[in-house]
């Protein structure tokens, strides 16, 4: 079907010029949403193009595209999983584009120049502790393999069985196959494996059970691509530095100075206020996945944004990280919002007078987690991860990331109590900085 072909190829285009650019289209609606069922049909064509100029690009990730695969090819790959032939959208998305050329765990050991490619998944990730997932979509030969070992893995033999199990094709994967996104090779409906699902071993594929749907009933393969490139393009995920993986990299040129790699992140950087989320805490609808922010004292900033961990949830409890970024605002965007303000008022003090706040301390946290009984966990506790960041006016920000589990839906939110100035000196008053109520739920679409 030729409009198969074309989505696919607005999608993979999309793509590519993000890594290879920095420049992500899409249409105006598809900026504001990006999300649910914009990933089932064509974007109309009348849609205002709107141009999004991101921070990073990533040459690097667009390199290790291949060229297409033949439809023989394709169709020899699906009779290995008991399919005639290859569902369309699936054949369309390979015979675009063959997945990645990277190194993975199935090639042993990698040399110091294939180190880098640890972070190279087109996909993206995150990482929390050292739980590390940057996930690559798979070429049809790594496909196989990958599938293959799991089956083995799981005591299938490594062959084709009987059932929708044996049709699953591991598409997308991070290094350590932690992570995976399995495709019916006869309906191109996505899943993703989960953990300990109904009793079975993490990893297995002894049934459907042993994964989960990873877009919304009724968008099959190509819809969820389509939705991770409109993410990619507004800049719902983007290219970041990623901070803590230094060590897995190779070492810096003599006299250079060892910098945190790039690598696409799949915690949300759009950002969207507070009040945009449903008043319904128990609404279970996914929702966009965007940056939650608030500015206490008109000058400490607390932005989050959370993601589902599919390879460490199960039916009893679903894992969610989380990631909190904290800066304290220039003096001149502190005045702005003063000016703005009209003076206002803060925590009950009026301001008549304008002076900006130079540095804070963060000294405890709280948060507040609440399912989707109502039931309420209160969490309290010095420092973060650790540490007591030290935020100085127009200086970098603090990011840390974290995990909860919760029965969903559920939200969470809380903030952090901080010292003007610094613990040892502070300057004046403690204040709490608030985090703003953010949703733990089934996020619809899991890449």
């Amino acid at each position: 079907d030729p409009r198969v072909f074309r989505r696919c190829a607005a999608a993979w285009d999309r793509i590519e010029d993000v890594f290879c650019s920095g420049v992500g289209e899409v249409g105006t609606g598809e900026a504001t949403a990006a999300v649910g069922a914009a990933g089932m049909g064509e974007a109309g064509s009348e849609e205002e193009v709107v141009v999004i100029q991101h921070q990073h690009a990533h040459p690097d990730i667009a390199a290790t595209l291949l060229p297409g695969a033949s439809r023989r090819y394709c169709d020899e790959v699906a009779r290995l999983f008991g399919a005639d032939a290859m569902h369309p959208s699936l054949a369309a998305l390979y015979r675009t584009r063959n997945g990645q050329s990277l190194w993975n765990f199935l090639d042993g050991d990698p040399t110091l120049a294939q180190r880098h490619e640890i972070l190279l998944g087109m996909f993206g990730g995150y990482m929390f502790y050292d739980h590390l997932v940057n996930v690559r979509m798979l070429s049809l030969a790594g496909a196989v393999r990958m599938t293959k070992l799991m089956k083995l893995q799981a005591g299938a033999g490594g062959n084709p069985v009987v059932g929708a199990k044996g049709r699953l094709l591991a598409v997308a994967a991070d290094f350590q196959m932690t992570h995976a996104v399995f495709v019916d090779v006869q309906t191109g409906e996505v899943r993703v494996k989960v953990k300990n699902w109904h009793g079975h071993e993490p990893g297995t594929l002894r049934d459907e059970m042993s994964s989960r749907p990873a877009a919304p009933t009724g968008v099959d393969v190509l819809g969820w691509f389509e939705e991770y490139s409109r993410r990619l393009a507004a800049g719902v995920y983007c290219v970041k530095p990623m901070p803590g993986v230094r060590g897995m990299l190779p070492p810096a040129a003599p006299g250079a100075q060892q910098q945190d790699p790039l690598a696409v992140t799949q915690f949300p950087q759009a950002a969207a206020a507070a009040a945009s989320l449903s008043d319904s805490a128990s609404d279970s609808t996914p929702a966009c996945p965007v940056m939650y922010e608030a500015v206490s004292r008109g000058a400490v900033r607390i932005r989050v944004s959370t993601l589902y961990v599919a390879e460490d949830s199960s039916p009893d409890e679903n894992l969610f990280t989380y990631s909190v970024t904290m800066d304290m605002l220039s003096a001149e965007e502190q005045r702005q919002r003063w000016a703005a303000s009209g003076g206002g008022v803060d925590d009950g003090l009026n301001i008549t007078e304008f002076h900006p706040m130079t540095s804070a301390q963060l000294k405890t946290r709280q948060w507040i987690i609440t399912d989707r009984t109502g039931k309420k966990t209160e969490v309290k506790g010095e420092a973060v991860i650790g540490e007591y960041p030290l935020l100085r006016a127009g200086g970098e920000p603090f990011v840390y990331q974290s995990c909860t589990g919760c029965d969903t839906p559920g939200t969470m939110e809380g903030g952090f109590m901080f010292v003007e100035g610094s613990i040892a000196s502070p300057t004046g008053r403690e204040f709490f900085a608030d985090c703003p109520l953010f949703r733990l739920c089934d996020p619809g679409f899991i890449f």
